[in-house]
């Protein structure tokens, strides 16, 4: 998409925004804008900035506050890491993958991890220690505490991203062994680390906010809501519009075209009504108001239905179990002091 298509999208955009049916989207409040999917430093860096530059010019017309930021696997020229950096300052994840194949280079893992190091050490000599994205499969998931304490070593704060069906032949692990590891990692990572993680933190944030009335500001990128459709919306390079990033690369439930300003608001619409009616299991959960029903794509996608239940309820039910007695035995202002201290994600991205 070059700079030019990108601000017509963004202004068409703005429109849907405007409109009463999108809800939940105000002027002059916050937007984040993530720069996610395929490899940014592919992109010459005078398009990036031209791209980058319209995206701020745009948004910050209607919201106060503009948030960017983006993922990269740092995997590339010195300068365009630097360039990298230069426009986006620390709010910059990177993937990391420290045992498994996945991710290589020149068909080498062991070579991708070595160039990743090499990066991440030259950034940190800059002072800069760019956020870990871990995605959590089933060849992953035995690796899951050693990948937290690698990152806690680093002091780098990371996310833990649960496979989902999407455009990936990665297959998810099983729900049963995902619930007993998040929960075990969740309950060590509680009032012990010095990083932030997430979805712990994300919880931990939802979860508080339920007790003791405080703030609830998410600290990742996904609204991890029934309301999603309300509070998200993902652009392609081809203008095509989906709920999220997810959705797109499951191509699940198109949205338009924003290239050629076609919308479906019946489809919006029919995403939209997951808020409020959620799975009578879901309806009877003591932790219902905190995960509001978990992401509405792993939900619809896993069981066919808006009001579906995600594959991964037992996981959040084992973390938000660990948060509670966290709760229980330190009180709520002393976890919160705690969470406030961690090092963070950039601004959410």
């Amino acid at each position: 998409m070059t700079a030019s298509e990108y601000r017509r999208s963004a202004k068409y955009i703005l429109e849907l925004l405007e409109n009463p049916s999108f809800g939940g989207i105000h002027r002059n409040g916050q937007i984040h804008i993530q720069y996610i999917g395929g490899e940014i430093l592919t992109i010459p860096k005078r398009q990036l900035r031209e791209i980058v530059t319209v995206g701020r010019e745009v948004f910050s017309g209607y919201f106060s506050h503009v948030v960017d930021g983006t993922q990269s696997n740092l995997v590339g020229p010195p300068d365009r890491i630097s360039n990298l950096q230069a426009l986006f300052g620390k709010r910059i994840s990177t993937s990391i993958d420290s045992f498994g194949n996945k991710r290589t280079l020149n068909g080498s893992a062991e070579l991708y991890r070595k160039t990743i190091r090499i990066s991440l050490d030259s950034l940190k000599r800059r002072s800069f220690n760019p956020a870990a994205i871990v995605v959590v499969d089933r060849d992953s998931l035995p690796y899951l505490s050693s990948e937290i304490a690698i990152s806690e070593e680093a002091g780098r704060p990371m996310r833990l991203r649960p496979v989902f069906h999407g455009g990936s032949p990665i297959s998810p692990a099983e729900p049963g062994a995902m619930a007993e590891s998040f929960g075990k990692a969740c309950s060590s990572w509680l009032m012990n680390s010095r990083i932030s993680v997430d979805p712990f933190m994300q919880l931990l944030l939802l979860r508080l906010a339920e007790v003791d009335g405080g703030t609830g500001t998410q600290s990742s990128g996904c609204p991890f809501s029934d309301n999603c459709a309300h509070e998200s919306l993902n652009l392609d390079p081809d203008g095509s519009l989906y709920v999220c990033l997810d959705m797109a690369d499951a191509g699940l439930l198109p949205l338009g075209n924003a290239l050629a300003r076609e919308f479906d608001w019946g489809m919006h619409q029919g995403i939209a009504k997951r808020y409020g009616n959620l799975h009578p299991d879901c309806q009877a959960c003591q932790w219902r108001v905190s995960c509001r029903g978990g992401c509405t794509m792993e939900a619809i996608q896993h069981s066919g239905q808006i009001d579906g239940k995600t594959p991964l309820c037992g996981t959040w039910q084992s973390c938000f179990s660990a948060i509670d007695d966290a709760i229980a035995r330190h009180g709520p202002a002393n976890v919160r002091a705690w969470s406030e201290g961690l090092v963070g994600m950039e601004g959410g991205i």
